[in-house]
């Protein structure tokens, strides 16, 4: 028997075991899929069976910005939000942690019954004294046209593979693991990188081929896809450790014009991390593109092993220009034709009235699909 084959039968019993549990009251639940050796305090997690909470994530989640709208929240539609906070602001000395935001945010969504998805965003978001203590960093300049206030920003992020940098960073995962990774109101953690804005996996000046003219050139920074992925590997181990019950993804993009860094990466976590991974596509549209085929490709192949993750890559209501045609209504269904059952949806759109019958019929659809 395959080593994949084993994994699937094994989750079906444990999967069968939680539903016995929940059924027969108990309090402890086994984590989710897991292929790493726990100690019994971290197996044992307080039961809070949710309707998403199931064998992979599912349901309309808000991807927005920094705060939550209560209002927002509320709707009957919605069964969660994406909570995400910079590192600078979470760790702004070297160890000493800041929890009152996200424990601010994790308390408006817990106390109206939903659920939550983590995420920490790093790269131009690293706080300068992992810089002070040697990292080196690439300095560049993005300018994002759909930002609040489109104007060219000089940033700067760690290399991806640097050691001083990973140390940091591995750190923090860890700590962050301490703190909430037996709240079952957590139901997934995005990996991420250093990375162009620090959510997402492409590098600044990457997505396409590499154009000598553009300056700083990677080159002389030493990229090579190998380091890249070898660096990434541990931050991969370093969240699965952190978070042994919970559902992990990682944002997927093409680096360089390649595609063998998100392959390679989405191989790794199927293969160590198991049927609790997945990948995170933060580009879902309905346009008719070339460079995201192929990372659609690897969304729907991962899909039928254990699960894939799509947030919109803009808002219909304001910018159908990014989202296609057919606008929220075309993007999603390819994300359903990719076989994904979670998706992040833009406050714009959760507020827009012309969508609630939609998203009311889409997450009865998502819920009927388990």
């Amino acid at each position: 028997m395959s080593a994949l084959r084993f994994f699937s039968a094994l989750m079906s019993y444990t999967f069968a075991f939680l539903g016995f549990i929940a059924v027969s009251g108990c309090q402890n639940v086994l984590g989710e899929g897991s292929d790493l050796k726990h100690d019994k305090t971290q197996n044992a997690e307080v039961a809070r069976v949710s309707s998403v909470a199931a064998s992979r994530p599912s349901g309309i989640f808000i991807s927005g910005g920094q705060y939550q709208e209560e209002p927002l929240l509320a709707k009957p539609y919605v069964d969660g939000a994406l909570i995400r906070v910079r590192w600078h602001e979470l760790e702004p000395s070297e160890g000493q942690f800041d929890w009152r935001y996200l424990d601010s945010e994790i308390a408006k969504v817990t106390k109206l019954g939903k659920v939550y998805t983590l995420a920490v965003v790093g790269g131009p978001s690293t706080p300068s004294w992992v810089f002070a203590k040697g990292a080196q960093g690439y300095s560049f300049t993005l300018n994002n046209p759909y930002a609040s206030k489109a104007r060219p920003v000089d940033n700067k992020l760690p290399l991806p593979w640097d050691a001083i940098y990973l140390k940091a960073w591995h750190r923090l995962i860890a700590e962050l693991g301490k703190r909430y990774s037996s709240d079952p109101n957590l139901l997934l953690v995005h990996i991420t990188l250093s990375s162009q804005n620090g959510f997402e996996m492409h590098l600044p000046y990457s997505r396409g081929p590499r154009d000598p003219n553009q300056l700083p050139s990677w080159d002389k920074f030493g990229f090579s896809e190998d380091k890249y992925i070898n660096a990434a590997k541990t931050t991969l181990d370093a969240y699965s450790q952190a978070f042994p019950t919970k559902f992990l993804d990682l944002e997927i993009h093409n680096v360089f014009d390649s595609y063998r860094i998100p392959q390679e990466l989405v191989r790794y976590g199927v293969t160590h991390i198991g049927k609790r991974f997945g990948p995170f596509g933060a580009w879902l549209n309905d346009r008719d593109v070339r460079w995201d085929k192929p990372l659609r490709e690897l969304m729907k192949e991962t899909s039928s092993q254990s699960f894939c993750n799509y947030q919109l890559i803009g808002n219909a209501t304001r910018q159908l220009e990014r989202v296609g045609k057919n606008g929220l209504q075309g993007a999603i269904q390819n994300g359903l034709d990719d076989g994904c059952r979670y998706f992040e949806v833009w406050e714009v759109d959760v507020k827009n009235r012309d969508f609630e019958q939609y998203l009311t019929e889409l997450q009865s659809q998502l819920k009927n699909s388990h």
